[in-house]
């Protein structure tokens, strides 16, 4: 049975539990990307960037759910309508072949990557995406998430390190964040700043006196959080199915340990 029979022979009860749990999702999708008001189709890829948080059953659920809310909108929003039937069209991208329904794709058992193997770079166009959208993002982060990119891709320093950041003369000096588990040369480690210019030194110095500002009550982890979410946002907001589709943990990889952008 397809999806729109399925559909009309759900129970009143049934459709509007949907409704209110994807209005509850939809809720948490503006939460978590911070781009308030959310259009029907960043709603749909925030859910389809995230579905790995979920079981497979929960996914069906979801999914139904969310097409009930955006079924609604188009009902209630005419205007809306093109965005939200691409909406509902990327939420069909994965059914599954014996049923025909929309669920979530099968665990396919892949080999374990190795750090070597795993991308750390951002190509120029994705990076000049992700930094024009913080530029114009209305997240409570943004104005750190943008820094915290460019420096970060530049200079290799790790999330934990920052907090400990300081400039001495024309050295950026920190304390190692591989120290604690004996793999590192020593508790603190400087990178030389020679090269760069007095305007980015300063630029640095800047950011550096914005996150202690922002910890100053020593949670660097909610703060770290924060900025975070935020370039989730901002992948979201691109448009770039590679960026959409990145969690955000890949691409703070890709922004860190020299992992400069690509071409720049």
């Amino acid at each position: 049975m397809d999806p729109a029979n399925r559909d009309r022979t759900r129970a009143p009860a049934t459709v509007k539990a949907y409704f209110k749990r994807g209005t509850l999702l939809l809720e948490m999708a503006t939460r978590e990307t911070g781009i308030d008001p959310l259009t029907p189709i960043q709603f749909a890829e925030w859910f389809l960037g995230e579905k790995d948080r979920w079981s497979r059953s929960t996914i069906r659920t979801y999914r139904a759910s969310i097409r009930e809310c955006l079924v609604y909108l188009g009902i209630s929003k005419p205007a809306r309508s093109k965005l939200i039937d691409t909406a509902l069209d990327l939420l069909a991208e994965v059914v599954d072949p014996e049923t025909g329904r929309l669920a979530a794709p099968r665990a396919i058992k892949t080999p374990r990557r190795t750090s070597a193997d795993k991308r750390k770079s951002l190509t120029a166009t994705e990076f000049n995406a992700v930094d024009a959208a913080l530029l114009g993002l209305r997240h409570r982060y943004a104005f750190l998430a943008r820094p915290y990119l460019s420096y970060t891709s530049l200079l290799g320093l790790r999330p934990s390190e920052w907090p400990t950041a300081q400039i001495i003369g024309t050295s950026l000096v920190v304390q190692n964040g591989k120290n604690s588990n004996g793999r590192a040369n020593g508790s603190t480690r400087t990178i030389e700043l020679d090269a760069y210019s007095e305007g980015y030194i300063q630029g640095l110095g800047e950011f550096i006196a914005a996150l202690a500002r922002a910890t100053a009550d020593g949670d660097w982890r909610r703060v770290h959080a924060g900025i975070r979410r935020a370039l989730r946002a901002a992948c979201i907001a691109t448009g770039i199915p590679g960026l959409i589709r990145r969690p955000c943990h890949s691409l703070h990889l890709s922004a860190r340990r020299g992992g400069t952008p690509e071409g720049c």
